[in-house]
């Protein structure tokens, strides 16, 4: 990996240590924000459909389909709801359908440039994004007995590529330790039907412009105003609604996101999308979308149809169901607290600076300005140990970047694991993308490896088949312009987004033992630290009872924390432990599929 590459990736989580980490969040209660979508233009020139995508297959109906109910009336029942696919009779108020299966697929879903505003105030941002080509991969549930949800994966850096969690025994097939394809020891499509997702320029998805071969021209699209976090979601936003467009056997199913590090984030930002749309139309908030505003709410009001737009209580009993996989929350404001554990005796840093030899001072034995979590982390890798893994080496993340890039740019692995041949994926071959390109410079990042190139034909310099992590997409998460509208990818707002989610959401999230990048013990007082929304959080160890894995944090809020909506109460958080790394799919895919499987049981 080449130097800048390594030095970002080693920052790549949480990156923004010297943000400020504020007592309370500044945005209260003012955080709800809606999203729109604008038209998008399909793969295939012909097609001007505002939902439709690039596939190697595409997905048929599935047999059934469940309607959720609405928030003034119950949810049509019988031949009253919508058929499963056009071959349906109806029986005795009973569709009988002989519905096609579906499939396993990979393509593009098109999302179109689209005018939008970041920030607040004096200090709002109008930008106009580019258009992207979001690569997707899709694997049908081992049973549906027609409500199997769909559960929509991404990985998060910013700029990391989901092929890392597509890979890491998740899907079917994962990447063995000899880059061959292996059956997963615990696919998650025993859960359900599994929708993996890679942001702009990250994994295979393309940017594109008409002469990619100027890099002036590259470096103006590879910026802040096609890389943050509120466009980010959004994206995620327009490629679920066509998703949904395109199968919609599957657009009344229960809907679970499951971000991982960063992915925490986006998961908040798009599930509080999806429930409050009208935010993002015109505020408040620090994105303004009004398209995609429009889009989701149009897509509610065909799910959930009554007599006004659905309130967020019956949105969120459809879609909002997060499985974060050791996630950032809540920015620096997350980093401080762990900085502050992780310093107090008895902490992992404490145990590794005894079992080498070596002594760690904490700041508060050392003269001058010092920060708690930089300290930590300096300490840590200075010992030849991952933030990531503390009992793994350094170069624990670029060794993970490094063998998901070998194994998925071998033709055979790749087309194991996305259970498609990579030559019938239009879009992918060097012939059909002549004005892609995913660098701005070619020496920052390696060539591709010759096995797809093989297959799909030789790229030019500024292009790439696969990148597992993209230095510029990081680059413009904490770009100038995403600091000063308070949209910078470690913003300590994000908190505030994802408790409104919590207030209409259920949340599962991992607690690894080894992962300092995101140290578990620090949600809890993290979520503590936004006091105009929250009088008390407390962990709990020993529930759920039975649980091989107890723990659950308890999160009481304010009766008046979000004006005009119902006092949430007291809600839980699923927080369950492992002795993993920061990828705990890799190091315990059977208990974490057990655990997630049990707790998706437990909705009602």
């Amino acid at each position: 990996m080449p130097t800048r590459a390594r030095a970002a990736a080693a920052l790549l989580l949480l990156a923004a240590c010297t943000d400020p980490s504020p007592a309370e969040d500044s945005d209260g209660t003012t955080l709800g924000l809606t999203s729109s979508t604008s038209s998008t233009t399909a793969l295939d020139p012909t097609t001007t459909s505002t939902s439709s995508s690039s596939t190697s297959t595409t997905g048929a109906p599935d047999p059934t389909t469940r309607t959720s109910s609405t928030s003034t009336t119950a949810a049509p029942t019988g031949c009253d709801a919508p058929p499963p696919c056009d071959t349906c009779t109806c029986e005795d108020d009973v569709f009988h359908c002989h519905c096609p299966e579906l499939s396993p697929e990979a393509g593009y879903l098109d999302v179109a440039g689209v005018d939008y505003e970041i920030g607040e105030g004096d200090g709002v941002i109008a930008m106009t994004s580019s258009p992207a080509r979001l690569f997707y991969s899709f694997h049908p549930a081992d049973h549906d007995p027609g409500d199997a949800p769909l559960l929509l994966f991404f990985n998060g850096g910013p700029g990391v590529s989901t092929g890392l969690i597509l890979a890491g025994n998740t899907a079917p097939q994962a990447l063995g330790d000899d880059l061959q394809p292996a059956p997963s020891p615990a696919p998650w499509t025993a859960l359900g039907h599994l929708l993996y997702l890679d942001a702009r320029n990250t994994g295979f998805s393309q940017q594109s412009i008409a002469d990619p071969s100027e890099m002036p021209l590259r470096s103006a699209e590879l910026n802040s105003r096609n890389f943050n976090s509120y466009l980010d979601a959004a994206d995620f936003a327009r490629a679920l609604l066509r998703f949904w467009d395109d199968h919609p056997a599957l657009a009344g199913r229960r809907l679970v996101l499951v971000g991982e590090s960063y992915g925490g984030i986006r998961a908040s930002i798009l599930l509080h999308m999806l429930l409050f749309p009208a935010r993002y139309e015109q505020g408040p908030g620090r994105y303004r979308d009004p398209a995609l505003a429009a889009a989701i709410a149009g897509h509610l009001a065909a799910r959930f149809p009554g007599d006004g737009p659905p309130g967020p209580d019956v949105v969120g009993a459809a879609l909002g169901h997060l499985v974060l996989v050791q996630p950032s929350l809540a920015g620096s404001a997350q980093q401080a607290r762990a900085g502050d554990l992780l310093e107090a005796p008895g902490s992992p840093v404490h145990v590794l600076a005894d079992s080498l030899g070596l002594e760690f001072v904490a700041c508060a034995d050392k003269p001058g300005p010092c920060d708690p979590w930089a300290n930590v982390i300096n300490f840590v890798e200075s010992a030849g140990r991952s933030r990531y893994d503390i009992a793994g080496p350094g170069t624990w993340l670029a060794d993970l970047f490094a063998r998901t890039r070998a194994g998925l740019s071998r033709r055979d692995t790749l087309a194991a694991i996305l259970q498609v041949a990579p030559e019938d994926i239009d879009g992918l071959a060097a012939a059909d993308r002549p004005t892609a390109f995913r660098v701005r410079n070619p020496g920052d990042y390696p060539a591709d490896a010759p096995d797809l190139a093989d297959h799909l034909g030789v790229l030019p310099a500024w292009d790439r088949y696969y990148l597992p992590f993209s230095v510029e997409a990081l680059d413009g998460f904490r770009g100038p312009a995403a600091i000063m509208a308070g949209v910078h990818s470690s913003d300590p707002h994000y908190g505030a987004l994802f408790l409104h989610d919590l207030a209409h959401a259920r949340v599962f999230i991992t607690d690894a033992a080894r992962d300092l990048a995101v140290w578990g013990p620090s949600i809890e007082p993290t979520l503590e630290l936004f006091t105009a929304l929250v009088d008390d959080v407390e962990r709990i160890d020993d529930l759920p009872r039975g649980s091989a894995r107890p723990g659950e944090l308890h999160v009481q809020f304010r009766p008046d924390a979000f004006p005009g909506e119902p006092d949430p109460g007291l809600r839980t958080i699923r927080l369950a432990p492992y002795d993993a790394s920061h990828a705990v799919t890799y190091d315990r895919p059977v208990e974490l599929r057990a655990d997630v499987a049990a707790w998706l049981a437990e909705a009602p």
